[in-house]
């Protein structure tokens, strides 16, 4: 992580917007290969000054001597779209390419922050494939009316010739204990070890 990085301002609905859109493109190569390098170049010495990232765009900014120019990408649905406030266009392209390499740090600090981060992308491909959130509950209900969940319990054990062992086992309804290493048939009780 860059330590005099940009100050970030973001919304977590934000961010999973652009780890969508930054995840199923190639982003990168609809910059030219010069600003991508100057753009790099830019992002490695943290010379951006702040990224507000926003679920329609984001705004990257830099600050040199009082001067403040910033560039602005929105996602076209195949990749970033630049729109600059400086005359020099290519140096837009460049401050744009610095700001989505900081935009992707920023998704993988999260990440790192919040492992489960990514059951957004579970819920994001469920609702383009034409499922809601609902009807995937709903298949999850339908599976637990099949098969009743039973609770795993872990027994640590403690010796002086073993040491410390830990062992699953699944507790069922009439109190007895079965072990974890397959799985439980509801209607018979009995193991059936997978395939």
């Amino acid at each position: 992580m860059i330590s005099n990085g940009p100050s970030r301002t973001f919304t977590r609905e934000a961010v999973e917007v652009w780890l969508s859109q930054l995840s199923v493109a190639d982003w990168e190569r609809k910059i030219p290969e010069t600003q991508l390098k100057e753009g790099r170049k830019m992002y490695r010495e943290g010379k951006l000054s702040t990224i507000d990232l926003q679920t329609g765009q984001a705004i990257i900014t830099q600050k040199i001597d009082r001067e403040e120019t910033y560039s602005v990408i929105e996602w076209d649905g195949q990749g970033p779209e630049i729109r600059t406030s400086v005359e020099d266009e290519e140096f837009g392209v460049v401050l744009a390419a610095a700001g989505l390499y900081e935009i992707e740090e920023l998704i993988a600090e999260i990440h790192e922050d919040d492992p489960l981060f990514e059951e957004f992308s579970v819920r994001e491909e469920q609702q383009a494939n034409g499922q809601s959130e609902a009807e995937g509950r709903g298949n999850e209900a339908d599976v637990g009316e099949k098969e009743e969940q039973v609770p795993l319990l872990i027994l640590l054990e403690v010796s002086n010739k073993n040491g410390l062992t830990a062992t699953p086992i699944w507790q069922v309804p009439d109190d007895s204990r079965i072990p974890a290493y397959g799985v439980i048939s509801r209607s018979t009780m009995r193991i059936v070890h997978p395939s």
